[in-house]
């Protein structure tokens, strides 16, 4: 709770991806998160296996919004996962 700057005490204060949509542009992302925390939006194609790495497609430096938003533009129509991930720096 501390790294994310989230509230241990609020029920309504977490990090978590909250909603997706595909667009247009592509697949837009919308999560929320504390507002002191650098934010990594990360994603990759394949949940098993050794070989493939989250990389990060955003670093969101704070002070951030409480609730973010952002269009991956690189979206394909095939399977793809993404994560919020706190960077303690």
């Amino acid at each position: 709770e501390f790294v994310a700057d989230t509230d241990p005490n609020s029920p309504t204060s977490l990090l978590q991806i909250s909603a997706m949509s595909i667009e247009e542009e592509g697949v837009r992302l919308t999560w929320q998160g504390g507002v002191w925390a650098r934010q990594l939006l990360q994603t990759r194609t394949a949940l098993t296996g050794m070989t493939e790495v989250w990389s990060t497609i955003l670093t969101n430096e704070p002070p951030t919004a409480v609730v973010s938003s952002r269009v991956d533009k690189a979206f394909t129509p095939s399977t793809r996962y993404y994560r919020i991930l706190i960077d303690p720096q």
